[in-house]
């Protein structure tokens, strides 16, 4: 009974909460918030869009939403759907990005008119990794095992290291081509190549639904290029000073309340 009280109580004060959110940002808030604990973490998915669906409904069509998100990743698919369904019920789409909105959450943060970051916001690379069954094996005996992820920029870096640092060779190249296929299936590299077209073409159009000018336009390559390429590390931790000055991106500070709003939403 204590128990179940306490969540009452933890559940209007998140009620609250998002009613100051809406008030301050003159917006309506929805929370898409996704568990990172160790044995129980969960990712983005394409599931959530009933769920996000009847939310919308709820709202009907407004002027402006507030997504306000924290994840860690999830389905390369997922951001570029949900984007386009928050769009059908606002005229202008903002996130909000307390702690962490990694890989998945910083490419659907792309496609929002503003992204409003906290001191302690985080966005990341958008470079994917890929799992198929062309992958190598975690156990060779046990597919049951799963399969080990490639990373999309870890078999470009391998072929920019030997064409770069060590040999322009084609005889070299033609080797070094074998030594990766003997491990890792030939089709499992084109499903990677494949990938990286993906994650580029999906990230431009999501970019293109709010850079219109000609100035944002030319902008977007450069956004890109440093999102899929040019921090040469998955788990790189994207500030909000970086994520504006230097990646380009439409990042908004926050006031102080509303930055006490957020975090306040992210840890309850």
């Amino acid at each position: 009974m204590k128990r179940k009280r306490l969540l009452l109580d933890e559940r209007k004060e998140r009620k609250l909460l998002i009613k100051q959110l809406q008030e301050a940002r003159g917006s309506r808030v929805i929370c898409y918030i996704t568990a990172d604990r160790k044995n129980f973490g969960t990712q983005m998915g394409v599931d959530t869009i009933p769920i996000f669906f009847q939310h919308l409904l709820a709202i009907n069509r407004v002027k402006k939403i507030d997504l306000l998100l924290y994840t860690r990743g999830g389905y390369t698919l997922a951001p570029n759907r949900l984007v386009h369904l928050f769009r059908e019920f606002c005229e202008k789409l903002a996130v909000l990005v307390p702690f962490r909105a990694h890989s998945a959450g910083t490419t659907l943060a792309l496609g929002a008119d503003e992204i409003v970051m906290g001191p302690t916001g985080e966005l990341g690379p958008v470079d994917p990794s890929v799992t198929n069954v062309f992958n190598p094996k975690v156990d060779e005996k046990d597919a049951k095992k799963g399969y080990i992820p490639i990373s999309v920029e870890d078999v470009s870096a391998y072929f920019n290291l030997i064409h770069n640092k060590v040999s322009s060779d084609p005889h070299v190249l033609s080797t070094a081509l074998k030594s990766i296929t003997d491990k890792i299936h030939p089709l499992a590299l084109g499903n990677i190549h494949r990938q990286y077209l993906l994650i580029r073409s999906m990230s431009k159009r999501l970019l293109e639904l709010h850079m219109k000018s000609k100035v944002e336009i030319e902008k977007i390559e450069k956004v890109i290029d440093i999102l899929c390429e040019k921090l040469y590390f998955h788990g790189y931790e994207i500030s909000r000073h970086e994520a504006k000055e230097i990646v380009g991106l439409k990042v908004i500070y926050p006031s102080e309340i509303i930055e006490q709003i957020m975090w306040k939403l992210y840890t309850n």
